[in-house]
């Protein structure tokens, strides 16, 4: 086993080369930092290239906005759980990140001024939410992610900036509460790297592949949680995992809030409307835990559509087939290639699935991860975290749709802005014995079927911790989690190899996948309320008591932190019933 500890010494490493990556990398460049980035995936098979309405500002282009109101709807769609004085960094930074992009060269969609064109989408409303819906996600038809990505990563690379594609990080190098870089095997060359920095930023995105039906990249599997857990470090308000209302019914693609922007109905197996029920005011655009709950409720109740009743219909043949595939020409693709209709024609099957994980590791305000315990919380010395990876916390216990890209932006400035200019070297091959152990240990132990893990671990989640969720069911969760961990414990793999050794790769995946299902189950046991997007059947109304973050660390009792609501140019939002 080849392992090389020379030469590797950088001002930045990131993991991840998605939204976050990218941009924390090209941030850093500009301030004469020397950064790299290291991606078990080639940086545009990222999750952020199938983001696709848009991304959130107050530009005022269509009609009048402004920040605060985009403050407003952030921290309600988090049902107030968001740490205001970041939600506050987010939107008031928004409008200097489009035009950044813009001048970077992403081709935002214009209006017939030449302007940005912004679009409503839900949950987006004017005057702190007393006035009409917001016009304020910027797109770029419905491929806004994917026209993003593929700048930054131009701009990366015409910056000379390091990539390690297909490296995947086994370990932090970490020690006395300090990280002083990663450990990471070489897919490609079958090489042990250990890669030494004075700062580390986490961007490995999120965890929800841990459902047998998401709208996430298969790479999606929580390999930031896996990392902190490792460290005995802190994981943060896990329980929240928003179920996208409209993605196709068992396959898991998203069909974008933006079909819903443009007219989009949906219906029930009656072909009839239900959305005025349950949201009078915004209908279809409410706040995509609503329309969730919406959805599973028709479903659950016998008005499902379908052999099998299993799903409710999008209706967007209003449109024309041209108007499709001019302004959402992913949807017109998807629609035809994975299950043969034309939506301009055929009602679209649609069902929630998992999409986007709020929790994850918590930061203070600056992105510099900290862990907590009884006494208080700690800051893990150069490390950071960022994007979907992170807690920050802006997303609380619901996103606002279109608010992910725009966090992945600004939030690659600030923690830029931040980072730590001191070094602290190491010799890295302290590191090396624990690292070659790991993995021959994994090859040393008899070959188990991975992938039948991988998928009962999958199943087991979709079913007990989905859109509702129970005491019941999270403790059948537990104990068949806690079931699969104990194989997994004894499990190897048949492949001994260590070059495009697919196998190694899933069983890796799978360790981050049992701690963040864990986490998942714990925290969802632990708020005893219904929050934003955590349901509990058992406990419906949300309860004050419960108004903080959870945080979970192994092997102990989860563990309150309190919301941070101090803002500079605005007062605190005080938390009321969400209506929609």
């Amino acid at each position: 086993m080849i392992v090389n500890t020379k030469n590797h010494y950088y001002d930045v490493l990131i993991i991840g080369g998605g939204g976050s990556g990218l941009a924390a990398a090209i941030f850093a460049h500009k301030k004469n930092l020397k950064a790299a980035i290291i991606s078990k995936v080639h940086p545009l098979k990222s999750h952020t290239v199938a983001a696709q309405g848009g991304i959130n500002a107050a530009l005022g282009n269509i009609k009048a906005d402004d920040w605060r109101w985009h403050a407003y709807d952030t921290i309600k769609a988090s049902d107030w759980l968001a740490d205001q004085d970041s939600v506050e960094t987010m939107c008031k930074s928004a409008s200097k990140m489009i035009y950044m992009l813009k001048d970077l060269g992403v081709e935002f969609d214009l209006n017939e001024d030449g302007l940005i064109d912004q679009k409503i989408y839900g949950g987006q409303s004017t005057n702190f939410g007393t006035g009409d819906l917001a016009y304020r996600a910027c797109y770029s038809k419905d491929r806004t992610g994917h026209s993003i990505m593929h700048k930054l990563y131009e701009e990366a690379l015409s910056l000379g900036i390091d990539f390690y594609n297909y490296h995947f990080v086994l370990d932090l190098l970490h020690a006395d509460n300090i990280c002083y870089g990663v450990a990471t095997w070489d897919i490609e060359n079958g090489i042990i790297n250990l890669l030494q920095s004075k700062n580390t930023i986490i961007a490995t995105g999120g965890y929800s592949q841990i459902f047998a039906t998401a709208t996430s990249s298969n790479i999606c599997t929580g390999d930031g949680n896996g990392l902190i857990a490792r460290i005995n470090g802190s994981l943060q308000d896990m329980e929240f995992v928003q179920f996208h209302p409209t993605a196709l019914n068992k396959i898991g693609i998203l069909i974008t809030e933006a079909a819903r922007s443009a007219g989009g109905i949906l219906l029930n197996n009656n072909k009839e409307p239900f959305m005025a029920e349950y949201a009078p005011k915004f209908k279809d655009l409410a706040a995509r835990d609503v329309v969730s709950r919406a959805i599973a409720t028709e479903i659950n109740e016998g008005r499902g559509a379908g052999v099998n009743k299993d799903h409710v219909w999008l209706d967007l043949t209003h449109l024309s087939k041209e108007e499709i595939k001019q302004n959402l020409p992913t949807i017109f693709e998807n629609c035809q290639e994975f299950i043969n209709i034309d939506p301009s024609i055929d009602l679209i099957p649609i069902a929630p699935a998992a999409h986007y994980t709020m929790g994850g590791i918590p930061t203070n305000s600056n992105c510099q991860v900290i862990k907590y315990n009884e006494n208080g919380e700690t800051k893990i010395e150069s490390l950071f975290a960022i994007g979907e990876a992170a807690c920050i916390s802006v997303h609380g216990a619901g996103r606002l749709g279109c608010n992910s890209l725009l966090d992945l932006i600004v939030f690659a400035d600030v923690v830029v802005n931040n980072l730590q200019n001191k070094g602290r070297k190491i010799d890295v091959s302290i590191f090396e014995k624990e690292i070659i152990n790991k993995l021959q240990n994994i090859l040393d132990k008899n070959p188990a079927d991975v992938e039948l893990l991988r998928d009962n671990l999958k199943d087991i989640m979709s079913k007990n911790v989905g859109v509702f969720k129970s005491k019941e069911n999270l403790v059948i969760a537990l104990d068949k989690i806690n079931e699969i961990n104990q194989q997994f414990l004894k499990a190897g793999i048949s492949d001994k190899s260590l070059q495009w050794n697919m196998e190694l790769q899933h069983y890796l995946e799978l360790e981050n996948m049992i701690t963040s299902a864990m986490a998942t189950i714990k925290s969802a046991l632990w708020r005893q309320e219904s929050r934003g997007a955590h349901w509990r059947n058992d406990f419906p109304e949300a309860n004050e008591l419960y108004h903080a973050h959870s945080i979970f660390n192994m092997n102990s009792n989860i563990l309150k932190r309190e919301v941070r609501k101090i803002l500079k140019n605005v007062d605190f939002y005080q938390p009321h019933k969400r209506n929609y």
